[in-house]
């Protein structure tokens, strides 16, 4: 499911639901495919590259034989995580 907005008009709060939801699907749709390919789960590990007052986050998920790695830090590991299976499917 993509979600595109229209930014000449206002946001209603079902569009921003539909965005935030959007966002936290990429998770979702790499465990889809694993189980469609039949590598088995996505393993994610995360780590935290900054301070225990500033956590920077960022994540790797193994998908079969694959590790893919987030290229940014998130200050949660759930955004990290969710980064990394985005980066899967681009």
């Amino acid at each position: 499911m993509r979600v595109f907005l229209d930014i000449s008009t206002p946001l209603t709060a079902a569009g921003v639901v539909a965005e935030g939801l959007a966002q936290h699907l990429h998770k979702n749709r790499l465990q889809e495919y694993a189980q469609r390919s039949g590598v088995g789960l996505p393993v994610y590990h995360s780590f935290n590259e900054g301070f225990a007052h500033a956590p920077r986050f960022k994540a790797t998920a193994r998908v079969g034989r694959v590790t893919y790695t987030s290229r940014l830090t998130f200050p949660h590991r759930k955004e990290a995580e969710q980064n990394v299976a985005r980066v899967q499917s681009h």
